[in-house]
C-alpha cells in the first residue's frame, strides 16, 4: 500500500512541474507550488524509492504509510488553498524602485552582518582542528540574541537588490562570501539554502522571466546538494568544520558522501506519527510555544521551551540526544491531526497565492519578484523542518522584516534628503 501511495505523490508532483513548465514563460517554474513540490519530492520521494535501510530500525514504530498519506493530503490541500483564494490587496512596488536598490542593499547587507557577526564574533576560518562541544541549549531560537542574529535574512534580499542595481557584480559575490561564511560556521545549512534559492529565483524573474540554462543549474544544483552532504558530515556547530573529518570526507569515493540527514528525517518523520496516531492532540503545547516564544523568559519565566520535540525523541528513539528532526506536516499532526494537516496546506497554498498573483499583476516590479524569490527560499524550512515557533519567527524575518526595514530605511533616506535641502 505505501508503494501506491508513494507513486499517486509521485504524479501529483510530475502534474505540478508539467503545468509549471507549460507556463514557463510566465515564470511558472518558480511558482511557491514548484518549490513545495520538490521539498517533498527531496525529503518523501527519494528516501523512499532510494533507501536500503531504516536508519532507526531499533524502533518500534513505523508510519510510513501515515507519512506518504500526509504529503498527499498536504499538497491537495495547498493546491486547493492556491487555486482558490481569490486575493484582492497587492503590494505593489513597495517603494522599491530602481533608483534606490543600491542603496538599500547596501544597508541591508551593512545590517545583516553586523548584526550576526556582533553577536558571533567573525572569523574566517571554516574549519576547527579540534571538534568543541557545542551546547544546543545556548542557541536555541528564543534565545535574546538570536532575534538579532535572525537579521541576516536581509542578506539574500540583499543580493536581489543589487542584481536588480546593476551594480559590479563583485557586491552580490562578497554578500555570497558573507552568507556562505555564516552557514558554515553554525553548521547550519538550511541558511545556505534560505540565501540561495531567493538569489537564483530572482535572477530568474527579474527583469522578466529567464530561460531555465539545465547545463548550468543541474550541475550546480548537484554539486550544492554534495556540498551540504559534505558540511552534515564535517560540522562542528558554532564553530565551522572539522578538518580531520573533512579530510577523510573529501578522500573517500563521492558516491558515498550522501546525506544521512534526508532519511533521518524522512524515517523520524514515519515513526512520530506512527507513535502519536492514537495519543491525545498536543495543540496546547505546540501552539503554546509558538505565541510564548518571543515574550522574554525573564518576563514569562515558565514559558513553554518546546519539551514536546524531547518527547518526541524520547518516545520514538529512547533518548532526546539525538536531535532528530521531523517534518512540518508531522507538528500539525501532533497539534491538530489531520484536520491540521489540511489547515495547514490552505494557509500554505492561499499565502503562495498571494505573492504569485501580486507578482503577476506586478511582473516588472522589484518588490514583488523580491517577496515571491524569499518565499521560495522560506518554504524549504515550511517543508522539511516541524518546530512551529521556527517557522513563525522565520516567516517574519524573511518577509514582514524585509518589508519593514525597507520601508524604514527609505523613509529614512527621504528625511535626510529634505534636511539637505
Amino acid at each position: 500500500m505505501e508503494s501506491i501511495l508513494a507513486y499517486i505523490l509521485s504524479v501529483v508532483v510530475l502534474l505540478i512541474w508539467f503545468n509549471a513548465y507549460r507556463c514557463r514563460k510566465t515564470g511558472g517554474l518558480f511558482s511557491p507550488i514548484v518549490f513545495f513540490a520538490i521539498y517533498y519530492a527531496y525529503y518523501i520521494l527519494y528516501p523512499f524509492f532510494t533507501s536500503t535501510g531504516d536508519i532507526y530500525s531499533a524502533s518500534k514504530y513505523d508510519g510510513t504509510f501515515l507519512l506518504l498519506l500526509g504529503a498527499i493530503v498536504s499538497i491537495l490541500s495547498m493546491l486547493f488553498g492556491f487555486q482558490h483564494y481569490r486575493p484582492k490587496v497587492s503590494l505593489k512596488s513597495n517603494s522599491i524602485y530602481y533608483s534606490n536598490t543600491k542603496w538599500l542593499a547596501i544597508w541591508l547587507f551593512i545590517i545583516g552582518s553586523v548584526s550576526y557577526f556582533s553577536i558571533n564574533g567573525f572569523s574566517i576560518n571554516l574549519v576547527a582542528v579540534q571538534t568543541e562541544f557545542y551546547d544546543a541549549t545556548q542557541n536555541r531560537l528564543g534565545h535574546s540574541d538570536q532575534y538579532i542574529t535572525l537579521l541576516i535574512s536581509l542578506l539574500p534580499a540583499s543580493a536581489c537588490l543589487f542584481y536588480a542595481s546593476k551594480s559590479n557584480r563583485l557586491y552580490i559575490i562578497l554578500v555570497s562570501i558573507i552568507a556562505t561564511i555564516i552557514g558554515v560556521m553554525g553548521g547550519s545549512r538550511y541558511r545556505l539554502f534560505m540565501f540561495f534559492i531567493p538569489v537564483v529565483v530572482f535572477y530568474h524573474l527579474y527583469p522578466s522571466p529567464k530561460k531555465v540554462n539545465l547545463k548550468i543549474w543541474i550541475p550546480a544544483a548537484l554539486f550544492f546538494i554534495f556540498s551540504m552532504a559534505v558540511i552534515e558530515k564535517t560540522r562542528n556547530y558554532g564553530s565551522g568544520l572539522d578538518i580531520d573529518k573533512l579530510v577523510e570526507v573529501l578522500d573517500s569515493n563521492p558516491k558515498d558522501i550522501k546525506a544521512s540527514e534526508i532519511k533521518g528525517v524522512y524515517y523520524f518523520s514515519s515513526k512520530v506519527m506512527d507513535a502519536y496516531s492514537e495519543e491525545p492532540l498536543i495543540f496546547g503545547d505546540v501552539f503554546g510555544t509558538a505565541i510564548c516564544l518571543p515574550i522574554p523568559r525573564a518576563v514569562f519565566h515558565n514559558k513553554p521551551d518546546a519539551q514536546y520535540l524531547r518527547d518526541a525523541n524520547i518516545k520514538v528513539l529512547g533518548t532526546d540526544g539525538i536531535g532528530a528532526a521531523y517534518l512540518n506536516i508531522v507538528e500539525w499532526y501532533l497539534a491538530l491531526g489531520w484536520l491540521g494537516i489540511i489547515l495547514n496546506g490552505l494557509l500554505l497554498g492561499a499565502i503562495s497565492k498571494f505573492l504569485w498573483a501580486n507578482y503577476i499583476n506586478n511582473p516588472h516590479s522589484i518588490g514583488a519578484v523580491l517577496y515571491l524569490s524569499m518565499f521560495d527560499g522560506l518554504g524549504y524550512i515550511l517543508i522539511s523542518r516541524g518546530y512551529l515557533a521556527q517557522e513563525y519567527v522565520m516567516f517574519v524575518y524573511y518577509l514582514p522584516m524585509i518589508y519593514w526595514v525597507t520601508l524604514l530605511l527609505l523613509k529614512f533616506r527621504k528625511k535626510m534628503c529634505k534636511a539637505t535641502v
